[in-house]
């Protein structure tokens, strides 16, 4: 009965699995025109939540956030942490980068660099922006990594009719943003760049709107592809043995009674 109460395991096992997965880089786009509202709540907040939606239905894929403004940062490295990532997205604001613009370009360099280390054909590369490219090399980007097997989606955020901008004045009064010549800013979804890249590389188009569940046709096109097989380990314990002990005790002391 002593022995049954301590509770004894015997030891654990390394037991190998496979996973099937891709890396998935997810580059974001946070400008200022991320904050127009003509999606609710705002374009950045729709594409979060649509993003961790992503997220959460992938199955061993690998992930990783680029952040982008004017320049691009690597936000999150790839990884299978899927909870990690939900925070670190969590936490993505449109001052997170001082360096206001678009640069989809710079956010493919940084994308494809990411990726190119080892086989190229099991990389995704999706673009989550409201469509502007500052510096014009994109399509060119797109074509050249479908060229090494690389998938280029792209998703549009917003509406053909556009937004203000809302920004908060000095006076902590919120206000719209205003050109140089004090003409107020309107940011209209610029979809026509996003098609084109999207087809240069291969991939898809999809627009992140006022409509739910927006992610499913990204999470489609991710679950049709070929995927590699990553190798790793789980820990497995032994069940806990103490029953046996427990039943050996207890026909001891029933035995000892009829006795």
């Amino acid at each position: 009965l002593t022995i049954a109460a301590s509770g004894p395991q015997i030891g654990t096992r390394v037991q190998p699995v496979e996973r099937r997965g891709v890396d998935l880089v997810i580059a974001l786009d946070t400008s200022t025109s991320m904050d127009a509202e003509d999606v609710t709540p705002s374009r950045l907040e729709k594409s979060k939540l649509e993003i961790g939606k992503l997220i959460r239905n992938l199955k061993g894929d690998m992930v990783a956030v680029i952040v982008f403004a004017g320049t691009s940062h690597l936000y999150l490295p790839l990884t299978t942490d899927y909870e990690a990532a939900l925070l670190f997205l969590e936490a993505i604001d449109t001052k997170m980068i001082p360096n206001q613009g678009t640069s989809i370009s710079s956010a493919m360099k940084k994308a494809i660099e990411l990726v190119s280390k080892d086989e190229d054909k099991f990389k995704v590369v999706l673009i989550v922006t409201d469509g502007e490219d500052h510096e014009g090399q994109a399509i060119d980007l797109a074509s050249k990594a479908s060229d090494r097997g690389m998938i280029i989606h792209t998703v549009g955020v917003g509406t053909e009719s556009g937004s203000l901008i809302p920004v908060i004045g000095q006076n902590g009064i919120r206000e719209y943003k205003r050109d140089n010549t004090g003409i107020l800013v309107t940011s209209i979804l610029n979809e026509n760049i996003l098609n084109e890249i999207a087809n240069a590389g291969n991939g898809t188009y999809v627009r992140f709107d006022n409509k739910p569940a927006n992610f499913r046709s990204i999470m489609n096109a991710i679950d049709s592809m070929e995927k590699r097989s990553l190798k790793s380990h789980i820990y497995s314990e032994y069940e806990d043995r103490f029953q046996s002990f427990a039943f050996i005790s207890m026909g001891l002391m029933i035995a000892g009674m009829l006795l």
